[in-house]
């Protein structure tokens, strides 16, 4: 390609080159078996020696086969594994000895995803020029060879790989790519990359929360995708010990959960979240049965004779905050989360229409609304306008605050309107359902937000850089949970129920042995019990 540069060391387009009889059965190996190639002719940088051959640890080897034998691969790895070489080395081969190939490499910073491409570049330049292709193009974000094959490098943004054909995707350090950007990356990417019999993928990262990488990586161990699951923690690196991981915490300022995190591979999410992540990593959250990307999942039909619930909160559609639908089942106990609409571009004025059909296919399901913003108004065109019977109003009643459906009061109105004081309310009732197993969440969107809700002052909120939406749809059903009205909706008492369930735990473990039979039954105020 006209005004490249190329190193000296690499082979120019068109370039003659003399080889033997061996050097052919040398390349025809190499081709059909990237672990001898890389072992046998690939050298890479030491720090302390310079340069040296690829001689790989054990699970690098392992890895760079099932990339070879595999289409999908998630790879969950210890920080400072050798993870960047080894997936460098296989990089080369598979530009090397495959014509018209095109690979991308995407991280979440540019420079991430460049560092891959320099040691694909390094481990060019040092091969024997007889295994080389002729390079047409050696730029600082690219690399094309002879037989048309190429290597790009970007950061992850939800248009990266729309266009063109991808026959090998990496994705480094994609659990570290911001959620909303890697889900709406990933929607647009699959259909590309999977239209494709040979195209294959390989994302790499270190833990970070609970996000879509994790939710890739629990899935591939699940066996419920076609990704194959390869992990590395830090034990299996040679040369680390016990020792080795007292040092590196002390290092880190004695923080042991970075540690977790970066060595130990262990999923820990934002800290002082409403929701403790060992509880989180326990829902279980499953694959809808009906869905529409980016706007819908369905995870339970309606059931005859069930009884539901929607908690909304209602975006202005203008591609940043989510209008979020929570459908529950609130028939009995635990209720279950069976149904979640989340968009964020549906305008306000269509929202109404939505709710309904959405109440009307779950058998004219109660709705309360977040009546903050655009709430309001969707309520009351709900109700006045499209005529949805089931709409719940609140009223402000002196020194009880804002309470649910009671029909009489000041300032009735057809929403909850989200204060501080009834925030703190709603947040508490949530986590006392969730906590006490009395709600069943199986949207993992909602499971993610819940890793990223935490403590800000004495209140609750997004962490930096995260959305909240789904969370406070269901906070708004949590809030109303804990009214007298809906007890009367429902004829369930949440509290009652929390409280009777706490009492049996304390009197089983108070008193294991049981009660002794006085002869006193229950219309002399005790209950007979004889069970020992």
């Amino acid at each position: 390609m006209a005004g490249t540069i190329l190193p000296t060391t690499v082979k120019k387009p068109k370039q003659s080159q003399d080889v033997s009889k061996e050097q052919v059965a040398e390349y025809i190996k190499c081709s059909q078996d990237p672990v001898y190639f890389i072992e046998t002719y690939v050298r890479i940088n030491s720090i302390d020696i310079g340069e040296i051959p690829f001689d790989m640890y054990y699970y690098q080897k392992e890895m760079v086969e099932n990339y070879y034998k595999h289409r999908f691969n998630i790879n969950l790895l210890s920080r400072q594994s050798g993870k960047t070489s080894a997936v460098a080395a296989f990089g080369l081969h598979h530009v090397l000895f495959e014509d018209r190939k095109n690979v991308l490499i995407l991280a979440n910073k540019f420079e991430t995803a460049k560092e891959i491409l320099d040691r694909i570049k390094k481990m060019y330049e040092l091969l024997p020029m007889w295994l080389q292709q002729g390079v047409l193009s050696w730029g600082a974000s690219s690399l094309e060879l002879e037989n048309y094959s190429k290597i790009r490098v970007s950061t992850t943004t939800p248009d990266s790989g729309r266009s063109g054909s991808i026959s090998l995707l990496i994705l480094d350090e994609f659990a570290f790519v911001r959620n909303s950007i890697a889900e709406q990356f990933w929607t647009a990417v699959y259909p590309v990359i999977s239209s494709g019999d040979e195209s294959r993928v390989i994302i790499i990262s270190t833990a970070n929360g609970l996000n879509l990488f994790y939710k890739m990586w629990v899935d591939a161990v699940e066996g419920s995708s076609d990704f194959q699951p390869y992990e590395v923690s830090w034990e299996k690196v040679p040369g680390r010990d016990g020792k080795w991981r007292e040092q590196t915490i002390a290092n880190l300022g004695g923080d042991a959960e970075r540690f977790d995190q970066e060595f130990e591979n262990v999923f820990t999410g934002s800290s002082n979240t409403m929701i403790p992540i060992s509880k989180l990593k326990t829902l279980a959250y499953r694959k809808p049965i009906q869905q529409s990307a980016a706007q819908y999942n369905v995870y339970e039909q309606p059931l005859p004779m069930h009884q539901y619930f929607m908690g909304v909160d209602v975006a202005r559609g203008i591609g940043g905050d989510y209008t979020v639908i929570q459908v529950l089942d609130i028939t009995e106990y635990p209720y279950r989360q069976v149904a979640v609409y989340r968009n964020n571009t549906t305008e306000a004025m269509v929202i109404p229409t939505i709710i309904k059909e959405w109440g009307d296919r779950y058998n004219d399901a109660y709705v309360l609304l977040e009546g903050n913003d655009m709430g309001e108004g969707v309520a009351n065109a709900l109700l006045n306008e499209i005529e949805y019977d089931n709409v719940l109003s609140t009223s402000f009643q002196g020194m009880y605050g804002q309470r649910l459906g009671s029909g009489f009061g000041k300032s009735i109105r057809n929403a909850v309107f989200m204060s501080k004081k009834i925030k703190i309310v709603a947040c508490n009732s949530l986590k006392s359902l969730i906590m006490n197993d009395q709600l069943i969440i199986q949207d993992f969107t909602t499971v993610q937000e819940l890793s990223t809700f935490v403590r800000r002052g004495s209140s609750w909120v997004a962490d930096e850089g995260s959305h909240d939406d789904t969370v406070m749809s269901l906070a708004v059903f949590a809030w109303a949970c804990q009214e007298p009205y809906f007890k009367d909706l429902t004829d369930h008492n949440l509290r009652l129920e929390v409280e009777n369930s706490m009492m049996d735990d304390i009197l089983e473990s108070a008193v294991p042995f049981g009660f002794i039979d006085d002869g006193r039954g229950p219309d002399d105020g005790w209950e007979t019990v004889t069970n020992f």
